[in-house]
Formats: structure tokens, sequence, C-alpha cells
């Protein structure tokens, strides 16, 4: 619920959650069968709303200024991550190569300067110029049990899914 009182006073907001949740729409175009099946073997694994998985955000939400071998702790900008980041508590680093690797943040020092020290679960052993981005992962599902499919022609279809994020 959002109380305004046409700047006469402060604002209110409440909900009956701890943390928001966000809501988007995703569209898929799959070409082809063996595309198609894929898609609904994924669909199958969520189960409608019945089973969560991790998405990352696809921003640059980590800047990292580390250079050399990464370890189990990252040297990265600030970027008002005391602000909007200390809620996430899973990055994903994806590699110039196109693999993505999941981290847990253990923990997170401010190292001055406009830098912090990010502590995570597991250790990386690659070079920091292999890194193309860091970006956090939210915990997703369906917001339907119901799915449409629109069948295009020649192979192709469409879909259009709305998902919820349950857990930043």
């Amino acid at each position: 619920q959002n109380e305004v009182d046409y700047e006469t006073g402060v604002i209110n907001y409440s909900a009956p959650w701890k943390n928001f949740k966000r809501a988007r729409s995703v569209s898929f175009l799959n070409d082809g069968p063996t595309e198609c099946w894929t898609f609904k073997k994924w669909l199958n694994r969520r189960a409608g709303r019945l089973r969560p998985y991790w998405l990352p955000t696809f921003e640059d939400n980590l800047r990292l200024k580390q250079v050399g071998t990464l370890n189990s702790s990252l040297l990265c900008y600030d970027d008002s991550y005391k602000n909007l980041g200390l809620i996430n508590n899973h990055i994903a680093i994806l590699l110039h190569d196109g693999t993505w690797h999941p981290r847990a943040v253990t923990g997170i020092s401010d190292e001055g300067g406009g830098l912090i020290q990010v502590a995570i679960d597991s250790p990386m052993f690659f070079d920091a110029s292999m890194v193309r981005m860091i970006c956090f992962l939210g915990l997703h599902r369906l917001d339907t049990d119901r799915v449409e499919i629109d069948w295009i022609g020649n192979g192709i279809n469409q879909c259009s899914l709305r998902i919820l994020e349950i857990k930043p």
C-alpha cells in the first residue's frame, strides 16, 4: 500500500513481506523443434509456480577493480552497494567464454576510496581479465501455472511468461 497526501506530509510505504517482490515479463521465441522441445522441458521442470530457480539480473551490478588471479574475495567498486546490494547474497560471474560461475557472498568489507572487498564462499582460480560481468542472482518462480505457446508457423513458436522474484 502506498499512502500519498499530496506533499503535505511524509509518504508511508507498507507491505506484508520483508523484501519487495519484482515481477517482469519475459518473451521467448523458439526456432525449430529442438528449441521448442528444450523450452518445454524447461517449463516442465518449473512445475508452474511450484519450483523456484535462480536467475541473474543480466546487469553489471559489481564492477571488478582487481587484477590478476581471483581467489575467495573480489575487490570491486562500491557503486552504492551498501544501499542496493546488501540484501543480495548471491552473485553470478560471467566469463568471456560464456560460462557462468554462481557464488554466495559471505561477507563485505569497506576498503575506503570507493572500494569494497566481497568475500565469496568458494575460490575461483582464473584471471580477472576473463570476467565479462558480475551480476546479482535472484530466486524466481513463474507467476502462473498456465502457459500459452503461440505457434507462428514453419516450426516457430513464441511464449510470454510473467516471472516473480521471491528472494533477492
